[in-house]
């Protein structure tokens, strides 16, 4: 009973206020319901990385994320709690006892997980803005911003598609320390972590090209298997049209646990005509260059240009548009 009582106080705590940056690693690890995944990562990473995985996919969603972290809370708040109430008769006086520890302990955690200098600081706030990011929460961004100077590049290029996506970067874009393009995207993609939010970028811009070589690269950092970015790589597919490579991704997405919705609604735009009825994937589309060149052969500024002459329904596009040209000549 007291493990039980633990678990539900420790669950419903962590239910809401576990910190997004908790849940990060999900992003790009989850575990595969597939012999071909196992085998090999128990080849090349052995049980620990399985095992590893099988938790991880449970960080997907707040709820499933909270029923993980609270086990370990609970195990050890109704051990505690057990071993007090011996000494105490009264039943009332257990309850208040057990539910005290459960919460202490729930709370320390909490405390514990923020203070990591993984969780905290700059790392911290940047695994929490990838996530509004995945999430398209970009009211979130914006007000996270709110009354505090923001210097990192990293957060400055997050908040800025943000403002685009809202169509108020035309108006902000200097409301923080704007140095220069960097601002709007940085040009160091090593970090796997860099180069999948470089893909959101781009993706954001509506430069769909951009966005899949960025989302390939960094998935390959992966060994291939981030859900999040196979994910992006099924919409660049879709939207270039290659059915049979967003069907490779979508039978990966197919073996996981909490991804199997989203595959079967995106299998349903495996053709022409249902990707120009949907009202999403139908804009994306249009905004495909179709002048015959290389992406970014002209400049990226020419590349939107050509995307908000032919497409002027991705309002992003243009925000972003309009920053580029005021960094790149003050205007």
């Amino acid at each position: 009973m007291k493990f039980i009582l633990s678990y539900i106080l420790t669950f419903v705590f962590f239910g809401f206020f576990l910190p997004d940056s908790f849940r990060f690693p999900e992003n790009w690890h989850t575990f595969y319901w597939n012999v071909e995944y196992l085998s090999e990562t128990l080849n090349k990473e052995g049980v620990i990385r399985v095992l590893s995985d099988f938790l991880t996919q449970f960080l997907a969603y707040r709820w499933s994320a909270s029923l993980l972290a609270s086990l370990p809370c609970a195990v050890l708040s109704s051990t505690i709690s057990h071993i007090i109430c011996k000494y105490v008769e009264k039943k009332v006086v257990k309850y208040i006892l057990t539910t005290s520890i459960a919460l202490l302990i729930a709370a320390g955690s909490y405390f514990g997980i923020v203070s990591q200098q993984e969780y905290s600081g700059e790392t911290g706030r940047f695994k929490n803005l990838m996530w509004s990011v995945r999430c398209s929460d970009w009211e979130k961004i914006i007000s996270q911003s709110k009354g505090r100077v923001v210097n990192n590049l990293l957060e400055q290029n997050i908040l800025n598609m943000a403002l685009a996506e809202e169509g108020m970067l035309d108006a902000h874009l200097m409301d923080q320390p704007c140095r220069n393009i960097l601002s709007i995207y940085v040009q160091e993609f090593e970090s796997p972590y860099v180069a999948a939010m470089l893909s959101d970028i781009y993706w954001s811009m509506g430069h769909v090209a951009f966005s899949q070589t960025y989302a390939f690269q960094a998935n390959e950092k992966l060994d291939n298997l981030s859900p999040r970015l196979l994910q992006r790589l099924t919409q660049t597919a879709i939207v270039f049209g290659q059915y049979e490579l967003a069907e490779r991704y979508l039978w990966w997405l197919d073996q996981t646990l909490f991804y199997k919705e989203w595959s079967k609604q995106h299998r349903a735009l495996l053709n022409d005509e249902a990707v120009e009825k949907d009202p999403y994937y139908s804009v994306k589309r249009h905004c495909i260059i179709e002048e015959d060149r290389f992406s970014g052969s002209k400049g990226l500024d020419q590349d939107l240009s050509c995307i908000v002459a032919q497409n002027p329904d991705h309002k992003a596009t243009a925000q972003f548009l309009n920053a580029l040209v005021k960094l790149y000549y003050g205007k």
